[in-house]
């Protein structure tokens, strides 16, 4: 009897499989685990550990997944950090790892790893303490305490960077120009457009752009009875139903664009099947991706068979954004601008902050679970007004538009430690002034010198033909508005009034240029 009951544990523990929330199953016996973005190889682990242990920890691990509560994603930054302090702990001692207390823990921590390591390993600790009963005895709840989240510092940081920090306003437009013209002649698709826009607009995760469904989108012109067009997008990071996500309003080139791609994707499928059909798909509409990368990987994960991978949608946006060969000034000199999706969100929640949204309220609209991860966001939007607060006192409202100073003629230019302005990104435009910039950026910037015409240290030259700067701010102007001659709703409106600022400063500095080569008998340009 004995022997069967050792047998029949057996065959138990050598068949059992386990499921991870994004639907990849595995043995727990074999050495490699397929999870979704990331497999787990325990053949790396067995080089520091002892093979008792390694027991241990695969059995913690896989009643985590087999939990379904944390995401494939997670698991996998359990994974890295627990062969990291492994690793580090058999290198120092020589010996192999057959326990983690509270003694390893405190010397691996002062041993500085990495930022996000600690608090990776720290989260697994505890999931396998709840999990497994008698987990990890010898690691006591004090040392955890000490293992800190990143501090909201280090996430203002992050909001701040020059390559994955929000876009600034002119660069914001300018993609929006690139992108425009790009798709109404015919260079991008419908489906490149709409990958492109729905990150740029709505900020999702790349999860979520993954995981829209046709169900997802409301259409006037797809649904009889639907009168406004709106999306949703699936919840990330949370175990919440799709009914719980918010609707938003879609803008009416999107729409558009909606219309003409569904009509393709849709063609041929019966209207009863269209509601859980994946938005977008590994293959793509037809002669669209091509190439030589041929058709994407499907997505395993439960509820979403079929979908893009969240890799494919993000290498996709980077790609089609790359395409369109944007430079920026940012940095002092020309560079190509550098996109990932997760800088669409950056943008988007930033750009909230300052028209005044609380970190609740940004959450919301990025659907975060946790304000908290959102404080960035307003800490940034503080620091804004605090640098502006000149700017926006009221005394100053008046003359902020207003062109101030003395023209300058050419022969001050060289005379004087004067840094000559001109619209750099225009051909062939001529000088139209001077000022002593220092290190301002504003000078080999798209925008100068339309900024530089309210700065105190800027001057019009004498001779300068400022109606070609009028023309080309005009010019850019027009893409704000519609044919119908309305203010399109896919800009910022803050925009409407910034292009009449810059307007009125123009227009009393060619007063103040006149009234100088009156007055001092010039010839005009």
């Amino acid at each position: 009897m004995a022997a069967f009951k050792a047998e029949f544990k057996a065959l138990v523990q050598t068949q059992r499989t386990v499921k991870s929330q994004s639907g990849y199953s595995f043995n727990i016996q074999e050495d490699i685990w397929i999870l979704h973005g990331k497999n787990l190889n325990f053949e790396l682990l067995a080089q520091d550990t002892t093979a008792g242990f390694l027991v241990l920890l695969k059995t913690y691990i896989a009643k985590i997944v087999e939990d379904k509560k944390v995401s494939d994603g997670t698991v996998s930054s359990y994974f890295t950090a627990l062969r990291a302090m492994l690793h580090w702990a058999h290198t120092e001692t020589g010996q192999l790892v057959a326990d983690i207390d509270d003694k390893l823990l405190k010397a691996w921590l002062e041993s500085e790893p990495g930022v996000r390591y600690p608090l990776s390993l720290k989260t697994f600790i505890q999931k396998a303490q709840k999990k497994n009963r008698g987990a990890l005895p010898n690691t006591s709840n004090e040392i955890l305490k000490t293992i800190k989240a990143v501090q909201s510092e280090y996430l203002d940081v992050l909001t701040l960077d020059p390559d994955n920090g929000p876009w600034l306003e002119v660069e914001v437009l300018a993609q929006d120009i690139a992108l425009e013209k790009a798709y109404t002649s015919g260079d991008l698709s419908d489906e490149k457009y709409l990958i492109a826009q729905l990150f740029r607009r709505y900020g999702p995760r790349i999860s979520q752009m993954a995981h829209l469904k046709v169900g997802d989108i409301l259409l006037p012109g797809l649904y009889d009875d639907v009168a406004d067009a709106l999306i949703r997008f699936p919840w990330a990071k949370a175990n919440m139903p799709i009914t719980l996500s918010p609707w938003r309003p879609v803008r009416a080139d999107i729409v558009q664009a909606m219309l003409a791609y569904l009509e393709i994707r849709l063609a041929n499928i019966p209207r009863r099947e269209w509601d859980n059909l994946p938005f977008f798909t590994p293959a793509g509409l037809p002669g669209v991706w091509g190439g030589r990368g041929g058709i994407a990987k499907a997505s395993r994960k439960a509820g979403f068979e079929g979908h893009c991978m969240p890799s494919t949608m993000a290498s996709r946006f980077i790609a089609i954004m790359n395409r369109l060969r944007l430079v920026t000034h940012r940095t002092g000199e020309p560079k190509l601008m550098s996109f990932n999706p997760h800088r669409e969100r950056h943008t988007i929640g930033t750009r909230l902050a300052l028209q005044g949204l609380s970190a609740t309220e940004i959450a919301n609209m990025l659907m975060h679970t946790d304000p908290v991860s959102c404080e960035a966001y307003v800490h940034l939007g503080v620091q804004h007004f605090q640098l502006m607060r000149e700017k926006l006192d009221v005394p100053m409202t008046p003359v902020a538009a207003n062109f101030l100073n003395e023209p300058i003629e050419a022969e001050e230019l060289f005379e004087g430690e004067f840094d000559v302005l001109i619209a750099r990104d225009v051909a062939d435009f001529p000088v139209t002034g001077a000022g002593k910039c220092g290190s301002c950026t504003f000078k080999i910037d798209g925008s100068a010198p339309w900024t530089c015409l309210t700065c105190p240290k800027f001057r019009v030259f004498a001779n300068a033909d400022l109606s070609l700067l009028w023309d080309e701010l005009q010019h850019r102007k027009a893409y704000l508005y519609n044919e119908d001659g309305q203010f399109s709703r896919k800009y910022d409106p803050s925009l409407e009034k910034d292009f009449e600022r810059k307007e009125h400063a123009l227009i009393n500095a060619e007063a103040k240029r006149q009234e100088y080569a009156e007055k001092h008998n010039l010839d005009e340009a």
